[in-house]
């Protein structure tokens, strides 16, 4: 479900062939003016909040774009001339405005750039039909390097590039498009039926926390207008912490019932090449050993988090962890700091609950038994299939909490032994997995993605 809508723009209006449309980026910015290259070249669209551009949707088809349609983007910069196609290099190189190489008519031009330019766009939600909107969250996928999908650049700030499976998603906005700050009608349902004292497992709460682990991606005003319409009052951008020089950021909000922490995950899978270092470091407030790096980034922007919540805790509220992917991690280790830290005074605080989506795995066993013995009944970890995170990191490190596991056909397993054990659950995880490698072309990143968390944990809750 889309929570954007338009002031001159229906959001019921489907874009056509032939349309301009404005970026934006799940961070809230926007592509906007280039920057040229110093032979004029190339020139490299960049990401910013503010000169933001337009984009003619080209292709070989006419008519409605659906999800899977194949189309060019042709920035509207004027300073471009005709060389306005957005093309994409291999993972890790910034993408780059080029002419139209099937205007031109080079056999080398047509042979190595021609499908660099065309871009596959498939919906983030695929719970309605196929066509797509002006608001609607999308995925835009390379054709020439097939699972390289369009995103915002984290080596070389301010620019955008393509990276294999990128959990990144794009907004199509007309002229004059605003956010609805409105409440959604999966917000409305998931305010009612959130259940703040419940520390067992609740269909209602693992829904409630997936939108807020999705919320957590966006950016401060963009996680601020998802998050008060959940009925949460923010001044500012105060919920939303960032530490500088890290990609280390969280949201922590509250009312009088409860008080939320949402940890932001890995938008891309480049980043695992970081999140999967072996170190462990041993965790200074009880037994056992952690992961160096999710250790290390969680304690960076924990006394800010406790700061905030002792601005928020005014009613003895219960405290909720939430979080996907590297997410997952931060606040599993920051739920177990919370129970452990007697130095800091943190167990008197209460935690009621914590539900992490597609976490790894984040100590060894030593340190995971302690965790359990504190935190088991309250602790839930989502598995969507065959997410291949929270697989990893394997050596020396195991999980804790209660597996809750959706396989390949969207059916739940609340309990882990049944999981585990019947048969015919790992016969659909098998088919599950049969099926993700004969289709390696496939758009669907995989199940990995949040989006795919939040409507598994909606359908859910609508299903009961």
């Amino acid at each position: 479900m889309s929570s954007q809508t338009q002031t001159q723009v229906a959001t019921s209006d489907v874009i056509k062939f032939g349309d301009t449309v404005y970026l934006e980026h799940m961070s809230g910015r926007y592509i906007t003016a280039c920057d040229r290259g110093k032979a004029h070249r190339y020139n490299w669209p960049r990401l910013d909040g503010t000169d933001k551009v337009k984009f003619e949707i080209v292709g070989q088809s006419e008519g409605e774009l659906t999800d899977g349609s194949i189309i060019k983007l042709k920035s509207t910069e004027s300073e471009l001339g005709d060389c306005n196609l957005l093309g994409a290099f291999q993972d890790s190189h910034d993408c780059y405005y080029w002419s139209d190489c099937k205007q031109t008519k080079k056999f080398w031009e047509v042979t190595f750039y021609e499908t660099k330019q065309n871009w596959r766009i498939t919906k983030k939600d695929r719970n309605s039909d196929n066509k797509i909107r002006y608001g609607d969250q999308v995925y835009l996928t390379n054709l020439h390097y097939k699972n390289q999908r369009l995103s915002r650049d984290s080596w070389y700030k301010g620019y955008i590039t393509t990276v294999p499976n990128a959990n990144e998603w794009w907004t199509l906005k007309a002229e004059g498009t605003q956010d609805n700050v409105g409440i959604s009608s999966e917000a409305a349902l998931l305010r009612r039926l959130f259940e703040p004292k419940v520390k067992g497992y609740s269909a209602a709460n693992m829904a409630y926390m997936a939108y807020c682990a999705e919320a957590a991606y966006g950016s401060p005003e963009v996680s601020k207008a998802k998050m008060e319409q959940l009925g949460f009052t923010i001044n500012g951008t105060e919920h939303f912490i960032d530490l500088p020089g890290s990609d280390t950021q969280c949201l922590v909000v509250g009312d009088a019932e409860k008080i939320i922490i949402a940890f932001r995950g890995t938008e891309n899978l480049k980043d695992w090449r970081t999140d999967l270092e072996l170190l462990k470091t041993a965790w200074k407030i009880g037994a056992g050993a952690v992961h160096k790096g999710f250790y290390e980034a969680m304690e960076s922007v924990l006394s800010q988090v406790v700061d905030r919540v002792k601005q928020l805790r005014t009613n003895n509220q219960p405290i909720w962890f939430t979080g996907h992917s590297l997410g997952g991690a931060l606040a599993a280790l920051a739920c177990a700091t919370f129970c452990q830290d007697k130095d800091r005074e943190l167990t008197t605080y209460e935690v009621a609950g914590i539900y992490t989506f597609g976490q790894p795995r984040i100590g060894d066993r030593i340190f995971m038994k302690a965790f359990d013995a504190e935190a088991r009944a309250r602790y839930f970890r989502v598995v969507n299939n065959n997410d291949i995170v929270p697989r990893i990191p394997s050596m020396g490190y195991q999980h804790g909490g209660n597996l809750v596991y959706f396989d390949a056909f969207g059916n739940f397993y609340n309990n882990a032994i049944i999981a585990l054990w019947n048969p015919m659950s790992w016969w659909r995880r098998l088919q599950g997995y049969y099926a993700s490698l004969f289709n390696l072309d496939s758009d669907d990143i995989g199940d990995h993605r949040m989006g795919d968390y939040r409507i598994l944990t909606m359908r859910r809750l609508e299903g009961m």
